[in-house]
């Protein structure tokens, strides 16, 4: 049976993004492949929590495009945060 490379991108992962190969007609099917397939045949997979269950949704390039950059704009964001130093107490060391 064919296969595809499938990049998935989850928010609630230590690894936000990810690639596999699925086989269509088994872990795909062949009319999604069809529909949402890019130039080079690969497919996008989003991965979120939904009234606390894990899902996934293949859709478009462009939609997954714009879903990464507002994780990774989310990641640096919480990434840049630097934590807060103490005040000095005036002791010496």
């Amino acid at each position: 049976m064919p296969s595809c490379r499938v990049h998935i991108l989850s928010s609630s992962a230590d690894r936000p993004y990810s690639s596999t190969t699925f086989t269509i007609g088994e872990q795909v099917k062949q009319e999604d492949y069809d529909r949402f397939k890019d130039d080079q045949g690969d497919l996008y997979v989003l991965v979120y929590v939904d009234e606390g269950k894990m899902q996934s949704r293949v859709v478009a390039r462009d939609a997954w495009d714009r879903a990464k950059t507002a994780i990774d704009r989310h990641r640096e964001a919480l990434t840049s945060q630097q934590p807060m130093k103490p005040p000095p107490d005036g002791s010496s060391s």
